[in-house]
């Protein structure tokens, strides 16, 4: 919500340009399959967490 609530708000202005209320949309439409899709990871890391391997790593040689 911490991008969807700014954005609704812009597009529930009437006085607002085609182009620019298109483009509204789709940020708002990509906004929430992205939310889905991270409701739907952490979902899977808490019901799967012993099929999850990972480690901590050094990445600082690559910086």
């Amino acid at each position: 919500m911490l991008m969807l609530s700014p954005l609704e708000d812009i597009i529930s202005e009437s006085s607002r340009e085609a182009l620019i209320m298109s483009h509204l949309q789709t940020i708002r439409r990509n906004s929430r399959r992205l939310l889905k899709l991270i409701n739907v990871l952490l979902q899977v890391s808490h019901i799967y967490p012993k099929f999850l391997n990972y480690s901590i790593n050094d990445d600082s040689p690559f910086m």
